[in-house]
């Protein structure tokens, strides 16, 4: 149950995605397509950088792989002392310090710092048409992962991924994420869900590929989705005798 190559291929490189939906419905970040260090200082600066922050990150990346926040207005002392060991903070001198002198400069997406509220769509889709649209927030970050999902409302975003998936011809299990009303991320296969009863969105997807539901089915399963549900998961500990 994939999408695709086609739709695949534009969702995995997040530089043909930002391309592709670019002068669309669907909003995606100011961006530049960068491979050397001339065009990455340029294009930060014409995107306002050092007054204001800017984004980099590999155009494929995997759970925040990649990513930083490139800001004059961060103390690295503050970084070093009060934040957690995996702060996305990055001064242009770092950055110097780091691929100043490399002359295998890797390929980046810079982009402007978008901020807002992190959410997803996980729609069950087929043949580029939503069936249904589950949208959580996420809160609770840890190493790139958000820990504390809630179920929430939103046309906007459902608006954004119904093209999205037309546009694509995107098919079964998609996971969509948004900052605010901006697309960051589109992955064509099924992510972190939120399980209510009836609302099991692989098991639907499976009995729909056999053909034991219908279309329509799935779609009156929207009733189900219970709003402000919220989902929590954790590190666990394991407790064991060495005999």
């Amino acid at each position: 149950m994939v999408a695709s190559e086609r739709a695949v291929k534009i969702s995995e490189n997040k530089a043909e995605l930002y391309s592709f939906f670019e002068d669309s419905p669907v909003k995606v970040p100011e961006f530049r397509h960068v491979s050397s260090l001339e065009q990455f200082v340029s294009s930060t600066e014409v995107l306002g950088y050092p007054d204001n922050p800017v984004c980099f990150k590999p155009p494929f990346s995997k759970g925040s792989r990649g990513f930083r926040i490139l800001s004059e207005d961060v103390s690295r002392k503050e970084i070093i002392l009060k934040q957690r060991p995996f702060s996305y903070f990055i001064s242009m001198n770092e950055f110097m310090d780091v691929f100043g002198e490399d002359d295998d400069f890797p390929e980046l997406l810079v982009m402007e710092y978008i901020q807002g509220i992190d959410c997803t769509t996980d729609p069950l889709t087929r043949n580029g048409d939503v069936l249904l649209c589950p949208i959580k927030s996420r809160h609770n970050e840890r190493c790139g992962l958000p820990m504390k999902f809630i179920q929430v409302e939103s046309l906007e975003l459902l608006e954004s991924t119904r093209h999205i998936v037309k546009a694509l011809d995107l098919d079964w299990i998609v996971n969509a994420q948004f900052i605010g009303e901006y697309l960051i991320e589109l992955n064509p296969r099924i992510s972190t869900q939120i399980f209510a009863p009836g609302l099991n969105i692989p098991y639907l997807a499976i009995k729909l590929l056999l053909e034991e539901i219908t279309p329509d089915e799935v779609r009156d399963c929207s009733s189900k989705i219970k709003i402000g549900q919220t989902s929590v998961r954790y590190y666990n500990q394991i407790f064991f005798d060495d005999n």
